[in-house]
C-alpha cells in the first residue's frame, strides 16, 4: 500500500496527463505558499486554472471534492494570491478555481471529475 503522498503525487501527475489532453498548459505543481499549496496550476486559453485534486479510494465518507471546505478554498485562494503577485499578474489575469475530484476503488476504473469554476473568491468563505 503506497503512502498517502506516493497516492497523491501519483493522482496529481495522472490528473495533468488528464488536463493536458483537454488543452491545458501546465505552469506549476504543488506551489507552495506562506497559506498552503495548490496542487496543480495551469493556463487555458489565456486564464490562469488553479487546481485542487482529491482522491479517495471509495465515497464511504464522501465524495473527494467534498474535502475541499470553505477553509481550505479560502487557504487556496490565499496561495493563488501569492502566486499571481510573484509573477506580476495580480491585475492582468483571469483566474478560476477548479476541482478534480477521483475515485478510485479497488478492482475498478478510476472516476475523474473535473468541477470547473467550483469557488469563487467572493463567495462566503467562513
Amino acid at each position: 500500500q503506497p503512502a498517502t503522498v506516493d497516492r497523491g503525487a501519483y493522482w496529481e501527475g495522472a490528473v495533468t496527463t488528464f488536463l493536458q489532453a483537454k488543452g491545458y498548459h501546465l505552469l506549476e505543481r504543488n506551489f507552495r505558499g506562506p497559506h498552503g499549496e495548490i496542487d496543480i496550476i495551469t493556463e487555458q486559453a489565456g486564464r490562469i486554472v488553479f487546481i485542487e485534486v482529491k482522491a479517495r479510494r471509495s465515497a464511504a465518507y464522501g465524495m473527494p471534492y467534498e474535502a475541499v471546505t470553505p477553509k481550505k478554498q479560502k487557504a487556496i485562494i490565499a496561495t493563488a494570491e501569492v502566486f499571481l503577485y510573484q509573477r506580476g499578474w495580480s491585475d492582468q489575469k483571469e483566474v478560476r478555481y477548479d476541482i478534480i475530484s477521483v475515485l478510485y476503488p479497488k478492482n475498478a476504473a478510476p472516476q475523474i471529475t473535473h468541477i470547473e469554476d467550483a469557488f469563487r473568491v467572493e463567495d462566503p468563505l467562513d
